[in-house]
């Protein structure tokens, strides 16, 4: 089985968001679309990262409930990967 095989089953939608979306907003969009991470794009949709529930999960466990109403991404807390590399093609 390929990549592509698994792809054609699931779907080809990238499921994106904006850093400035708060935890609560990402489990909310992870919820809607069935899917276990988000990209996070900046305003000009240059990738920024990857948030997923493993982050989510540990960001919980780390700083609790409050950390629902806050950005993952705001300095000096990060819950996901910045600036990884993710090739396109």
């Amino acid at each position: 089985m390929r990549i592509a095989d698994i792809l054609g089953e699931k779907g080809m939608e990238v499921h994106t968001a904006l850093p400035w979306i708060t935890v609560l907003d990402a489990i909310r969009r992870l919820a809607d679309a069935e899917v276990g991470a988000l990209i996070v794009c900046d305003a000009d949709r240059r990738i920024r990262g990857v948030i997923s529930e493993r982050d989510i999960v540990r960001c919980l466990a780390k700083r609790g409930p409050a950390s629902l109403h806050s950005s993952p991404w705001k300095p000096r807390t990060p819950i996901a990967a910045r600036d990884t590399p993710i090739p396109l093609s």
